[in-house]
């Protein structure tokens, strides 16, 4: 909490996921405002190694299967409705950014960000894929602190399956 900022209710870290050096983690952080008071929750991934550079999934996983599991992933594909797929992952990031939904009557759950693919964890290993959890905030001031996750599955690339293995194991690191 930061008692000098008045009315700063205060903010809060938590690991969700700890993968070789990457770190995946949510912030929350909430202030008054009177009659609008404020609260944020959003996912966040770095390179320990790096930490002034996030990381993006885009980095981890190779375009198809990324796009793939995104525009097949139910949010993204009812937010997409009967357009054509996006042919590349830059092309689905324009499409989605911006957009809201969820929440009836508001619509605003959520809203998908430009560098939504910087806002993960690793969920679970299932077979030979990586379970991971999107996070998207909330996309207008009534749903402030809200949080919903995208969920998609993953072939564990080669450059990850070490790490993996041993986070899920407990070993080295931990999955969600």
């Amino acid at each position: 909490a930061h008692p000098a900022r008045e009315g700063w209710g205060g903010e809060a870290y938590g690991v969700l996921s700890l993968v070789g050096a990457i770190v995946s983690w949510e912030y929350s952080a909430s202030w008054e405002g009177g009659a609008h008071p404020g609260e944020v929750t959003k996912y966040g991934a770095i390179d320990a190694r790096h930490p002034e550079h996030p990381v993006s999934l885009a980095d981890l996983f190779s375009e198809g299967d990324l796009l793939h599991a995104l525009i097949t992933e139910p949010i993204v594909k009812a937010t997409l409705g009967d357009a054509s797929p996006p042919a590349s992952i830059a092309d689905l990031l324009r499409a989605l950014g911006g957009q809201t939904g969820g929440g009836e009557p508001e619509g605003c759950a959520y809203r998908f960000s430009r560098d939504m693919l910087e806002r993960f964890a690793f969920h679970h290993l299932e077979d030979h894929r990586v379970a991971i959890r999107i996070g998207l905030s909330q996309g207008c001031e009534v749903m402030r602190g809200n949080l919903t996750q995208l969920g998609i599955l993953l072939p564990v690339p080669a450059t990850l399956a070490e790490d993996l293995g041993a986070a899920s194991a407990r070993q080295r690191g931990f999955l969600m």
